[in-house]
């Protein structure tokens, strides 16, 4: 049963897919995926156009290669040709999250062969940005999670980061804020997450270690963030929201 639906529901989009196309010519309109594919056929099947375009760009730099779909790697090895040194990507196969628009990580991983056979691969681990306890944790933490498969090329290895800074006080602490049951409430795991950071903060501030206004609080979205205010205020920590909504 679900496999005839399945039949039908492709037959189906068949032609919403064929009247959309339709409703685009008539109007002389095309969206991003058009572009990129109508270039694509323009350079595949026109060894001029390809010829010109060689000679026009000197050079090709693609950063976040591990973004890229299919029909965008097609164009960029168009381009390219076979000239030696003239194609410069940079990608990271870990940050590789745009699956939902077609990026494929086993395709960078081929990309990557295919230039490793006339070119040259560097591999950058030397990071700038964090102090060495901070990696030093991460690689602890991720080392073990992130192993390539043997039936494929869709999960990288994890690669250990090297620091450029190396710190001796460690930078990392794991707060660990009153346990509820297995099946506790999102509502209630945030309450006591924001009364841990809200008393952490005052008893790093109490103790001279640093001033208020050394500490930031990173949230990747607003949702829960008033939480949070609500726990400051109750512990009486000064603080100000940057970017967020509410009354605060």
């Amino acid at each position: 049963a679900g496999h005839n639906f399945l039949v039908e529901l492709a037959g189906w989009l068949q032609g919403f897919v064929a009247r959309f196309q339709k409703l685009k010519h008539d109007k002389a309109v095309l969206d991003f995926d058009d572009l990129l594919e109508k270039a694509r056929d323009l350079l595949r099947d026109s060894a001029e156009v390809r010829r010109q375009l060689q000679q026009r760009y000197k050079f090709l730099l693609v950063d976040e290669f591990q973004d890229t779909d299919p029909v965008q790697v097609e164009l960029v090895l168009a381009l390219a040709g076979n000239t030696p040194g003239k194609l410069f990507i940079v990608g990271d196969p870990k940050q590789s999250i745009y699956g939902f628009r077609r990026a494929d990580i086993e395709m960078y991983v081929r990309t990557r062969r295919a230039i490793e056979k006339n070119g040259q691969v560097l591999q950058f681990q030397r990071n700038f940005r964090s102090q060495s306890t901070i990696l030093d944790w991460v690689n602890v933490s991720f080392d073990p999670l992130m192993k390539k498969p043997a039936d494929g090329d869709y999960q990288p290895d994890y690669i250990k980061l090297e620091a450029e800074f190396v710190a001796k006080e460690p930078r990392v602490t794991l707060l660990r804020p009153t346990l509820f049951p297995d099946k506790q409430l999102i509502g209630d795991a945030r309450q006591a997450e924001a009364k841990a950071a809200a008393g952490y903060l005052r008893q790093l501030v109490e103790a001279g270690k640093f001033k208020w206004g050394d500490a930031a609080l990173l949230f990747r979205s607003f949702t829960g963030v008033e939480v949070f205010a609500d726990a400051f205020l109750e512990q009486g920590v000064p603080f100000r929201i940057v970017g967020g909504r509410g009354y605060y």
